[in-house]
């Protein structure tokens, strides 16, 4: 698998308060970018929910952070989202969540939930046939001491190889970033 290529972005939690405040944004820069052509797929738990509330949710998010969700790049974001509501105790959810990937066979998982979910996504994600061969990133904290972070790290270990598995602090760089 190209390091630099997948096939859908799958977001568990996205619609969170990190999604609200930094990851659509991002999103919207990454198409500008034009390394963003792929779908994404926001897996969360809101009952009633679906597509078009996702979305509006995602326009939200961009107003908020005074992004026009008209302008080109933002509309094409919006049009790459898809969404699977569900529980993330059922694994039907992660069912769900691999017939929305379709034929994709490189998928990027990103976790912007509390780490006491990041075993079972990981489970849910492996039991859906779709941990292989793939990768997976989790938001900090991970864990909330050392041992926890060691039990942590060796449940991802039991279905994500060490290369698989990427940390993200996005508050570390903040400062220094700020600074510069």
């Amino acid at each position: 698998m190209a390091a630099e290529q997948v096939d859908a972005l799958v977001i568990f939690g996205a619609t969170g308060d990190l999604a609200k405040l930094e990851t659509f944004p991002a999103l919207v820069g990454l198409v500008e970018r034009g390394v963003l052509d792929v779908p994404v797929i926001g897996v969360a738990k809101n009952d009633g929910w679906g597509l078009e509330q996702f979305r509006d949710y995602a326009v939200a998010s961009l107003k908020l952070n005074d992004i026009d969700p008209d302008s080109a790049p933002a509309r094409k974001m919006l049009g790459l989202l898809e969404y699977v509501n569900g529980d993330l105790d059922d694994d039907a959810t992660y069912h769900a969540m691999s017939d929305a990937v379709g034929t994709g066979q490189s998928i990027l998982f990103y976790l912007e939930v509390p780490p006491l979910l990041f075993g079972r996504i990981a489970q849910g994600i492996a039991t859906a046939g779709r941990a292989k061969g793939n990768r997976i990133m989790v938001e900090k904290p991970f864990g909330t001491d050392l041992d926890s972070a060691i039990k942590l790290n060796q449940l991802m270990h039991q279905y994500f190889p060490e290369n698989a598995i990427f940390r993200v602090d996005h508050w570390l760089g903040l400062d220094p970033v700020e600074n510069v």
